[in-house]
This record gives C-alpha cells, structure tokens and sequence, in this order.
C-alpha cells in the first residue's frame, strides 16, 4: 500500500503544479486584462502577487469553513480500511479527472455502492448484495460514523505546494482566448448593468439570477453577438498579445498614469 501511494503522490505532483499554474495564470491574465477596460478597479495591483494572494486566501477558507471552491482545491485524500484480505478506500477530491485516473491505477479497482437508484447493469443482485455487506460492516466499525475513523487516512498532494512564475506565464491562455473571455465578460456585465438598473430596489435581490440568465439568453441572439463581436474586435487592438513574467510583476497604473506595456 505504501509503495502504491508514493507511486500516485508521484503521478499527481505534475498534474498539481500544472493545475495550479493553470489557476494563478487565469487570475494573474485576468488583473492585467481588466485593467484596460475598467482601470480603477485594479489600480496599484500587481496581477502575480494577486494571483498568489487570491489562491491562498481560498484555499485557507476552505479548511476554515469547509465550503466547496473547486478551482483551487487541490487536495486528494484516501481513507484505508483493511477487512478480511482485502484492502477497501474511499477517495476525497474536487478533481473530477484525478478521480477517474485513480481508478484506472492497474492496483484499483472499483467497490462502489449505493442505495439510492438502481445497481449497475453489469452487477448481479448478488455482488450487489456483498458490497453492501461490506460497506456495512466498515462504516458501522470504530467510534464514529465517518469512514476517516474507520482506518488510516493518506494525504497525496502537498498543501503548501508553490508553483514558480515561470510556470505560471507558461499556462497562459492564447491572446484570442483571453480576448473573447474578456469581451463576453465586458459585453455581459454592461447588459446586466443596463437591465438591474431598470429594476426597483425591491426588485433587484430578487431578481438576480433570472436577469443573469436574461443576459445569457440574450448574448446567443443576433444584437447580442453582434455587441460581442464589436467588443472582440475593440480587444483585439488594445490587449498585448504576449505577456511576460516583467509585466505581470509591475503594478497596474492609475487612470491619470501612462499605461504600461505597449500593445504587440
């Protein structure tokens, strides 16, 4: 079990480093970008040490108030329990993918039950019923009714993992990525805007969600991709083409400053 679980810690540091690089990339790009469009807003910020402080502050609220931010959760935890001469888990992570190549590990194989729709086709009525015997009989062991006290819990990704600038500009999306999410956000907010302001006080809090899907509705139609396409276009110009580690480490200007790196 050890030496299967230093193998997986070993496939997952890559796919971790890379996850986070990804994350602290979208929110570095995402302070540069928007500071030409809506300057004040990320004045005197510099878009790495946002990223950096972004992450950690969310990934310290989620061990603080145990509320699901899938986006930088990037821990994966196994709870052991021996019985007979077997060995039974159940795996804790936000990581869809990471899930799925867990299971695909030669040494794993799938014991999964539950009784609130039908077994799988494949499974007879009678392995069915032994893997409900098992569960049963792990879950009701021990003092409390948590599998994490129902043997040994392994951790396999490092919770102060660090990811280097350079990694980080190396995940950053292409200049036509990050012109159209920027263009969608810009063109999206501005409708919300104009519809919440027609809105009464009363009527504002209520109303949030079906306006928001409103906007969305109203981006797949003629006038409202026209709207994005023209704020596509606007981007296109404005938006540098390539970042660099130098640019996402320099404060973002004032609205009286001259702009900083000139648009390739």
């Amino acid at each position: 079990m050890q030496e299967f679980l230093m193998k997986w810690r070993g496939i997952l540091k890559p796919l971790h480093r890379a996850g986070l690089a990804a994350v602290h990339a979208r929110i570095a790009t995402d302070t540069f970008d928007q500071s030409f469009i809506n300057p004040k807003s990320k004045a005197g910020k510099t878009p790495l040490m946002e990223a950096y402080h972004s992450v950690m502050d969310r990934q310290r609220e989620i061990k603080k108030t145990g509320y699901r931010d899938c986006e930088v959760d990037f821990d994966f935890e196994v709870s052991i329990m021996p019985h007979g001469r077997n060995i039974y888990g159940i795996i804790y992570t936000e990581r869809g993918s990471w899930r799925d190549l867990f299971m695909d590990q030669p040494e794993i194989s799938d014991f999964s039950y539950w009784d609130n729709s039908d077994r799988p086709s494949e499974i007879t009525a009678r392995q069915w019923r032994h893997r409900y015997k098992v569960w049963d009989a792990l879950l009701l062991r021990g003092p409390d009714a948590i599998p994490a006290m129902r043997g040994l819990s392994a951790q396999c990704t490092t919770e102060s993992f660090y990811v280097e600038a350079d990694d980080i500009v190396a995940a950053i999306k292409p200049h036509e990525v990050r012109v159209r999410n920027l263009a969608r956000s810009a063109v999206m907010d501005a409708d919300m805007k104009r519809r919440m302001a027609r809105l009464s006080e009363a009527e504002v809090k209520s109303r949030v969600f079906e306006t928001f899907f409103d906007v969305e509705k109203w981006l797949k139609s003629p006038d409202g991709n026209a709207a994005l396409q023209a704020k596509i276009k606007e981007l296109e110009i404005i938006l540098p083409k390539k970042l660099t580690k130098d640019m996402l480490l320099e404060k973002r200007p004032t609205p009286d400053e001259p702009d900083s790196p000139t648009p390739s």
